[in-house]
This record gives C-alpha cells, sequence and structure tokens, in this order.
C-alpha cells in the first residue's frame, strides 16, 4: 500500500478477507474465501486529518466440481441431473462423453438417453483462475429385450449351435425351457448347443431379466429334423384277386414323401399305403424311395410275392381203353406250384405220379376220382373226375369140333361157326378173344389135301405152308401183347399125317393132349380171355380116325384131309 506525505504515514487496512492482514506496508496471506471485498486504507501522519481510501478487492477462486457421481438413468425415460462447479469468477463448463439424447445445459444433464450403457463423463470447468477436470461415470439402464428373431432348424444326430441375442443394461440374465432332448442351454455363451435325439418340433421359451423392468418372455419353435428312412422292413405276400393292403412305415421330420416303383400289375401306391387286386401271381422286387429335403433320399428294395390259390384245371380226362397203354395230364394253378393228389380208386394198371395218371389199365369202367390241388394260399381246390376205360375192342373166337376128323376150328365168323353146326360140327363156344388190331396179325392157312386149319403170327411160317400147298387165307385176327394177354398154347400130334395142331390157353388141356402124345410146342401167340368161359375139355383132341365128308364152309374146306403135314 503505497502513501506519501511526511512524516511517513501509519496505515491500517480494513475489510480484508479471511486469511489476507495488512502489514509492513502490504497485505499478504492467503486469502480462504473468493469474492469481492471493500478494503478500507486509512494512511496518517500527525499532519492534518487522516486520509481515508475505499479499494475493491477481488479475491478468485479456482474452479472445483463437487459432483461426485451422476445419478443411474435408463434409456426412454427423461432425465435430469446437476453438474455443480464453482470458482471465482463463475466457470465455463463444458461436459462430453454424454449418451446419444442427453446434453449439458445450465448446470444440468438433462434430456431423454437413446441409448444405454456405462459412459464415462467429463465435465470441464475454466476461469481465469484456473481449469479443472473431472471424470463422472453416467450408467444408463435399459430393460432387458430379446433380439433373436427365430431358431434355426436343427438335425438329428448333428451337433447344434444357436445363440440367444438379448439387449439391456445391465446384461441380461436368460433363462430357456423347453429344449429337445439333447439340446441345453450355455448361460455363458449364451447359446442352446448339444445333439439333438429325436425329430419334431418343439416350443421353446425364452425369458430374459436384468432387473430393470418387467422380465421378458419370448416362445419359438425350434425344428428338429431328420433324414428320411425306411422303417417297412418286409411286404406281406398278396393273393391273386383279392384285395391287398401294406402300409409303408418312414421316419423322419418333415414327412417324407415317399415312391413306390415296379409294383405288380393291379397294385398302386397312394397315401402310405400299397392297395389294389393283383392280377397275376409272381414275385416282384419293388423299390421304395423316400425324400424329405433332409439328406439324402432313402431307398430300400423289397420283395412283394403275389400268391395265387391252388385251382385244378383239368375238367375232364380222356377215356381210356383196356390193355392200351394211357397218358392224361392233370393240370392245376396256383403259385406257389400246389401239390395235387388224385384220389379214388384208379382202374389196375394206372398211376398218378408227377401230373400225369397213366399206364396201361386192365379194367374197365367209369371210375369216380377227385382229384385235390393245394398250395397253403386258400383251402384245397377240388375235381371231381370221371374216367371211363373202355374194353379194348375185340372178336370173340370161337371154337368149333369135328368130332369125325377130331380137327378143332377156330373162327371169329358167327355165319362160319353156326354153318360148321349145321354139318355136324359140335360148337363148344367161346375159347379166347382176338384184338381188332394190333401189330402182330394172326394168319389162317387151310391144307386142302388135310381138311385142317393152322394158325401162326410167323410170317415166314406163313409163306412156307403156301409153297407146300396150303391155302392162305388171311388174317384171322389180332395178337394181344404179352403184357396183358393170356397165352394160347399150340400142340402138335405127331401122329397125325394131316399136320394138324391144336390151339388152347387151358392148361387142363395142355396135360391132357401132352400125356395123350401131343407135343406142347410153346406159346402160339397171346389173346385175351373169353368173355364166358366154356369147358373144350371134353372133346378128344387126338381123334383123328374118323373121315369127316367135305363140306365147303368158307372159301376153303375145312373138312378135306390129306397126308400134308404142318413142318416145323
Amino acid at each position: 500500500i503505497e502513501t506519501a506525505g511526511f512524516p511517513a504515514a501509519t496505515v491500517t487496512v480494513e475489510g480484508l478477507p479471511d486469511g489476507l492482514s495488512y502489514k509492513d506496508g502490504k497485505i499478504a496471506g492467503t486469502p480462504k474465501t473468493a469474492g469481492t471485498y471493500k478494503v478500507t486504507v486509512k494512511a496518517s501522519n500527525g499532519i492534518g486529518d487522516a486520509a481515508p481510501k475505499t479499494l475493491t478487492l477481488t479475491v478468485d477462486e479456482t474452479p472445483a466440481i463437487p459432483t461426485e457421481s451422476l445419478a443411474a438413468a435408463q434409456t426412454g425415460v427423461e432425465y435430469s441431473a446437476n453438474v455443480t462447479v464453482t470458482g471465482t469468477p463463475a466457470a465455463d463448463v463444458t461436459v462430453s462423453g454424454l449418451p446419444a439424447g442427453l446434453e449439458y445445459k445450465d448446470g444440468k444433464i438433462a434430456g431423454t438417453p437413446a441409448e444405454s450403457g456405462a459412459f464415462t463423463v467429463t465435465v470441464k470447468a475454466s476461469n481465469k483462475a484456473g481449469s479443472v477436470s473431472k471424470d463422472l461415470k453416467l450408467t444408463v439402464n435399459a430393460p432387458a429385450s430379446i433380439e433373436t428373431g427365430s431358431l434355426a432348424d436343427a438335425t438329428v444326430g448333428q451337433a447344434y449351435t444357436q445363440s440367444i441375442l438379448t439387449s439391456g443394461f445391465p446384461a441380461a440374465t436368460v433363462e430357456v425351457s423347453g429344449l429337445p432332448e439333447g439340446l441345453a442351454f450355455d448361460a455363458v455363451s449364451n447359446a442352446i448347443t448339444g445333439t439333438p435325439k429325436a425329430a419334431g418340433t418343439a416350443t421353446v421359451t425364452v425369458t430374459a431379466s436384468n432387473g430393470i423392468g418387467e422380465k421378458v418372455e419370448k416362445d419359438f419353435e425350434l425344428t428338429v429334423n431328420a433324414p428320411a428312412s425306411i422303417v417297412t422292413e418286409s411286404l406281406a405276400d398278396g393273393i391273386v384277386g383279392q384285395a391287398y393292403s401294406q402300409k409303408i412305415e418312414t421316419a423322419g421330420f418333415p414327412a417324407a414323401t415317399v415312391v413306390v416303383s415296379d409294383l405288380p400289375e393291379g397294385l398302386s401306391y397312394a397315401d402310405g399305403q400299397i392297395t389294389g387286386t393283383p392280377k397275376a401271381a409272381g414275385t416282384a422286387t419293388v423299390t421304395v424311395t423316400a425324400s424329405n429335403g433332409i439328406g439324402d433320399a432313402a431307398s430300400k428294395t423289397l420283395t412283394l410275392t403275389v400268391n395265387e390259390a391252388a385251382a385244378v384245371t383239368t375238367t375232364e380226362l380222356p377215356a381210356a381203353t383196356q390193355y392200351t397203354a394211357y397218358s392224361a395230364d392233370i393240370t392245376a394253378t396256383g403259385s406257389p406250384a400246389p401239390s395235387v393228389t388224385v384220389e379214388g380208386d384208379l382202374p389196375a394198371g394206372l398211376t398218378y405220379a408227377d401230373g400225369k395218371i397213366q399206364g396201361t389199365p386192365t379194367q374197365t369202367g367209369e371210375f369216380k376220382l377227385t382229384v385235390k390241388a393245394g398250395n397253403g394260399v386258400a383251402a384245397d381246390a377240388t375235381a371231381e373226375l370221371t374216367l371211363t376205360v373202355a374194353a379194348i375192342p375185340a372178336q370173340t373166337v370161337y371154337r368149333v369140333y369135328n368130332p369125325v376128323t377130331g380137327e378143332h376150328l377156330f373162327t371169329t365168323d358167327q355165319n362160319e361157326y353156326d354153318q360148321l353146326a349145321a354139318l355136324g360140327w359140335q360148337q363148344e363156344g367161346s375159347s379166347w378173344r382176338y384184338l381188332e388190331k394190333s401189330d402182330k396179325p394172326i394168319w389162317r392157312l387151310y391144307n386142302p389135301n388135310g381138311g385142317v386149319h393152322h394158325y401162326t403170327t410167323d410170317q415166314n411160317e406163313y409163306d412156307k405152308l403156301a409153297k407146300v400147298g396150303w391155302l392162305q387165307e388171311g388174317v384171322a385176327g389180332y395178337a394181344a401183347d404179352e403184357s396183358f394177354g393170356v397165352a394160347v398154347h399150340r400142340l402138335y400130334n405127331p401122329n397125325d399125317t394131316t399136320g394138324a395142331h391144336h390151339f388152347t390157353l387151358d392148361e387142363n388141356e395142355v396135360n391132357s393132349l401132352v400125356s395123350s402124345g401131343w407135343v406142347d410146342e410153346g406159346t402160339a401167340f397171346y389173346a385175351l380171355p373169353a368173355e364166358s368161359a366154356t369147358d373144350t375139355t371134353d372133346t378128344d383132341a387126338t381123334d383123328t380116325d374118323t373121315e369127316n365128308t367135305d363140306t365147303d364152309t368158307t372159301d376153303t374146306d375145312a373138312t378135306d384131309t390129306d397126308d400134308t403135314k404142318v413142318t416145323e
């Protein structure tokens, strides 16, 4: 404080702010309080009146920011917070780092925050006394929100990860329920993870909360797909003409589209089933394909067997002829091939085997047969058939005896038989029967010198006798086969110069003649037995002493005799 005057003035200073004092011509110290002070300075030196003077002392203060914290804000909610700044003169204040939606004005941070989070807000204050800066933490909270819009599809047996996105501050606590088996929620990574075990659609509920407002909940549809597969392992057998139905079962999600190819005629596939009425028996290789867009299509080859009930298709049997080779097919249809049996009394000589009735029948008549065919598909099929066996066409051979010459003549001619009887020959009835036709003709010869007849199947003998004077009278009849005929013995009388032979199938007669000196020459031929037996042993075939009168009965004279002998 400078003064003038003499002697030097005594100075007093009044009104100094706290912390300042005057001494030794100076105001000094450290002011404690800012402000503007009116300081009165008085100087006196005894010379005249004291001279007071009022001076203004301004005490400036460095800015200070006493605000220590900011209240938390919430997005979407109007906000206001005071920021206190001290200092003299009043400081210029700037605030930076505010979230969107907030601004600083007139000592306040205010507005409606549009973003959440933890923000560092820097407050700077400056005046001519200095400047200061302070960082304050501003938390802008936001209610929890679930941002995930949908869940990706999963596939059975394949690893799956799906993040659950949320917003809000502080970070939300998330809970997930309703997950398919094999999946779980990992709270650390905020993701659904795992390997789903079963296909289907699940309703998954996600809940998020962070203490700000109400907790939120959102339902999602989680689809677990599975590649298509064909569950059906085999197809039931079908039967021709009968309705058929077979389900084709598949697995996978979504449901598979199924195509079935190479079905037997009459069957088709629709709506998960093979249906229809098969028309023909057989085995078909059916291909089933299933696809649902998940992985490769599945394909399986299945066998479909169409069976057919057994049926006897033979409706009648051809007639058979006794002693004639016979064969008739017994036919039956069905799948699998049916087993066929023939029941009833087959005529003797016929048997059934391998689908045929065959053999050589020896019986005649009508035979009732039952044919059965079965293959296990349905009840056995039966057919009633009649087998007619007709007698083999044959001619009765009559035996007539000349009591004068002792000759026996054999003829199929009833007229000849009767004419000879009228001439004194003795009718002895039927001896046997010739076939009407066979590959073994029996030739008849006549000895005009001896008046005897001879019968042979030997062409050489027939021709040889003709050369020595015998007359060939052609075919007397036809011999039977050894397999079914009876043996006609030929005997020769060595004591008779006419070449007389006798023919018989009677073993007793053979024995009697042999004992009388005749020679048994064996079997002449085979014939059918007579339909009714007649005793032919009452006449004496060895009696040749009596002459017979010459009487012509046919083209040759059966009564002529001379000394010609049949040579052997």
